[in-house]
């Protein structure tokens, strides 16, 4: 009976674990923390050098630290630069330092709408509030997009097309940080 018990228990809180809803940001392929910008998805380590498109309009969405050796600004273009951004301060999103600085290239040529049942198009956290992103291979692939029980959110720009062939359920939609049901 004890046994019953406790496999009862653990079913139980597998279940939980498994359909609990999360918080998921929508990533646009112009931000510069997420591998979607990065050619073959390679994000800088804090000693690289970061070079962008050159003969395209670059439109880049600056919003966490970042540290490199050097930085081959392109001709045109807009960068959008965060609250607080400190710039030579490593950021969590990149690699430690390579023995040899590598050039890593911010790609904008090779973009399409997000594609809303694409993980890679999502940060995933436990609730709103905490800072840290989860890592989405902890979790089972149907996790990671958002279901109807999950919040979305939109975390900047007036309007995002998102693409898909289906109806889109969630809970509730936050765009720009201003909560609609």
């Amino acid at each position: 009976m004890k046994n019953l018990s406790l496999l009862l228990l653990i079913t139980d809180l597998i279940i939980i674990r498994i359909s609990s809803s999360y918080v998921y940001e929508l990533i646009f392929s112009n931000d510069f923390e997420s591998e979607l910008g990065w050619k073959n998805y390679k994000v800088p380590c804090e000693n690289d050098i970061i070079l962008f498109e050159k003969k395209q309009t670059n439109i880049i969405s600056i919003n966490q630290h970042f540290k490199a050796s050097s930085i081959v600004l392109p001709d045109n273009g807009i960068l959008y630069i965060g609250d607080n951004l400190k710039i030579g301060k490593k950021g969590r999103w990149q690699c430690q330092k390579n023995d040899i600085p590598q050039q890593r290239n911010f790609n904008i040529s090779s973009r399409d709408r997000p594609s809303f049942y694409d993980q890679i198009h999502w940060r995933i956290k436990e609730r709103e509030y905490l800072k840290d992103y989860l890592n989405p291979r902890s979790l089972l692939h149907f996790q990671r997009v958002p279901d109807s029980r999950s919040t979305v959110i939109i975390p900047y720009g007036v309007a995002a097309q998102i693409q898909s062939k289906k109806t889109i359920k969630f809970q509730s939609l936050i765009n720009r940080y201003q909560v609609s049901f």
